[in-house]
């Protein structure tokens, strides 16, 4: 059991994954807590990815085009998530 604490959110998701006989899934997070451990250390199981809310957009410059981008009328306008 104390091998599973020390194990990341990140790699728990991917042995999940694993068991579940997938290689890849769809996320859908609304903060950079949420998804970028995951993002960063396992691009490669990341299907497409939702964000609800804002973003720094050099965050997620690798997954660009796996991502969507949900913003409401008091977050960041679609302009500022834009990829540079």
């Amino acid at each position: 059991m104390d091998a599973e604490i020390a194990l990341s959110t990140e790699e728990r998701i991917r042995q999940l994954l694993r068991h579940l006989g997938l290689d890849q899934a769809h996320f859908a997070c609304r903060s950079a807590r949420d998804w970028s451990g995951l993002a960063t250390a396992y691009p490669e199981v990341v299907s497409s990815l939702t964000l609800i809310g804002g973003f720094d957009p050099r965050a997620v410059e690798h997954l660009s085009g796996k991502l969507l981008a949900v913003t409401g009328d008091r977050g960041q306008s679609p302009r500022q998530c834009a990829m540079p």
